[in-house]
């Protein structure tokens, strides 16, 4: 079995880590991409267990309670670390259903309230391209769009 196992499942895997508002690096999700047999793909991903990544959702959303309170900055600095509260609540998946439709609202919301327009329209699967880019590359990403 083990022998079948590597011959037919050659999994890739992408660890992502969320580097907090301090600088801390923490474990967020893992993704494996496997090949079957047939030549078929697919993603499994797999989140932390909230109770050992409850920093980042916390961290999440004291980036948004900063970018709120703090006028200094400029609307550039305040959409990168918009972006990087996004990445963070998706790695995180706080809830146990509905966290990718929550986080939509939320976010929306929060855009709004914080740069007084609607946000503009993101693409489908916003959760899962936070979770298969880095940070670095979702914030890149997705300032084309939220600009």
């Amino acid at each position: 079995i083990k022998k079948y196992h590597k011959k037919i499942l050659l999994p890739d895997r992408i660890t992502n880590y969320y580097i907090t508002r301090s600088g801390k690096r923490i474990k967020a999700t893992s993704s494996f991409f496997f090949r079957g047999v047939s030549g078929s793909k697919s993603l499994n991903i797999f989140h932390p267990d909230i109770e050992y990544s409850e920093e980042i959702p916390t961290d999440s959303l004291e980036r948004i309670s900063a970018i709120m309170s703090d006028s200094n900055k400029s609307k550039e600095e305040r959409l990168v670390e918009f972006a990087a509260a996004m990445f963070g609540y998706y790695n995180a998946i706080p809830y146990r259903n509905g966290s990718a439709s929550i986080g939509r609202v939320f976010f929306a919301g929060m855009y709004l309230a914080i740069f007084g327009k609607r946000i503009p329209s993101l693409p489908d699967g916003t959760d899962v391209y936070a979770m298969v880019l880095t940070q670095e590359g979702f914030i890149k990403t997705f300032l084309r769009y939220i600009k």
